[in-house]
C-alpha cells in the first residue's frame, strides 16, 4: 500500500433533484483539492421513494452517461482525484432500482457494487420498514476492491456494516481500506456507528472510510452524520461532526503494515492467525 489521502463528504440532501446533486458535485469538487480519493455518502444525490428515483437512475450498460454519475465522470476529467459515489440508482430489471456503488477516475467508471443486504425491519414502536419494496438487492457474494494509487479499496453500503463476514471476504480479496457510504439513521447511529466502524477497522486490520448522511432530510427521516475515518488499530482519525462538513485523513502504509503484524493476520484468502496480546 502506499500513503493516500482521503475525504469523506458528510452531505444533507434533500429530495432527489438538481439542488441536491449540485450540492454532491461541488463538495466533491471542493474536497477533491486537498485528496487523492473522494467519498460521497449513501443517497447523495437525494432521498425519495421509486418514482422519484426512477428518472435519476443509470443504465447498467452506460452508467457513465446516468444524470447521477456523468457530472462526476465530468470532474473526473479534470480532477487527480478517484470519486465513490456512495450510493446512487441504478435500473433493475424487474422496475426497482438498485442502490449502486460507482468508482469513478479519469472520466471512467472502474467499477460497481450493488448494495447486497437490504433494510427491512419491523421496529417496535410498529413501524415497518422495506427496503426490498423499491430496492433490488445485489447478487450475494460480491467482493468489489479496486486499487487507486495503489491502496486497495473495498465496496459495501450502509446496512452491510451489520455483516462482518463481508468485511472479512474483502479482506481476503485483498482490501487495504474499506469503503462504507451510508445514511445511518439518528437513534442507531447514536447507538451502534462508531463502535461497527471501529470494530470493522480492528477485526480486519483496514482502514474504513464512512462517508455519512448528517440533519433532517424532510418527511421525517434524519441521519446520525459523524463520518469517520479509522485506522486499522481502531483509532478515530477524523469526524465530521454532525453538519455538513468534510473529514480528511492520511492513510499511511506504516499503519497498516504494524497492525497487521501485531496481530498476526496471514495472507488474503488465508484464515486470520491467532492474534498477540
Amino acid at each position: 500500500m502506499k500513503a493516500v489521502r482521503v475525504a469523506a463528504v458528510q452531505l444533507c440532501s434533500g429530495s432527489y433533484g438538481p439542488d441536491s446533486l449540485d450540492d454532491a458535485v461541488t463538495r466533491a469538487a471542493a474536497a477533491a483539492e486537498d485528496a487523492d480519493v473522494v467519498c460521497l455518502p449513501e443517497s447523495y444525490a437525494g432521498f425519495g421513494d421509486l418514482d422519484a428515483r426512477r428518472p435519476w437512475a443509470f443504465d447498467p450498460a452506460a452508467p457513465h452517461e446516468g444524470r447521477t454519475v456523468a457530472p462526476f465522470v465530468a470532474l473526473s476529467r479534470s480532477s487527480q482525484a478517484a470519486f465513490i459515489l456512495g450510493g446512487t440508482p441504478e435500473h433493475a430489471p424487474d422496475g426497482r432500482t438498485f442502490n449502486t456503488a460507482a468508482v469513478v477516475r479519469a472520466g471512467k467508471v472502474l467499477a460497481t457494487y450493488r448494495k447486497e443486504r437490504l433494510f427491512d425491519a419491523d421496529l417496535p414502536d410498529g413501524t415497518t420498514l422495506r427496503e426490498s419494496r423499491q430496492t433490488a438487492a445485489g447478487a450475494p457474494g460480491q467482493n468489489v476492491v479496486v486499487d487507486l494509487g495503489g491502496a486497495r479499496f473495498g465496496l459495501s453500503i450502509c446496512f452491510d456494516l451489520r455483516f462482518g463476514a463481508h468485511y472479512a471476504d474483502l479482506r481476503s480479496a485483498g482490501a487495504e481500506v474499506l469503503l462504507v457510504p451510508s445514511a445511518f439513521t439518528r437513534p442507531t447511529g447514536a447507538a451502534h456507528w462508531s463502535v461497527l466502524l471501529r470494530a470493522r477497522a480492528i477485526e480486519t486490520q483496514c482502514f474504513v472510510i464512512a462517508a455519512a448522511q448528517c440533519g433532517d432530510h424532510g418527511n421525517g427521516r434524519a441521519s446520525w452524520g459523524h463520518s469517520l475515518i479509522v485506522d486499522p488499530w481502531g483509532t478515530v482519525l477524523a469526524d465530521a461532526g454532525d453538519v455538513p462538513s468534510v473529514a480528511v485523513a492520511e492513510l499511511d502504509p506504516a499503519a497498516l503494515a504494524n497492525a497487521r503484524a501485531r496481530f498476526g493476520a496471514s495472507a488474503p484468502g488465508h484464515a486470520f492467525s491467532a492474534p498477540t496480546t
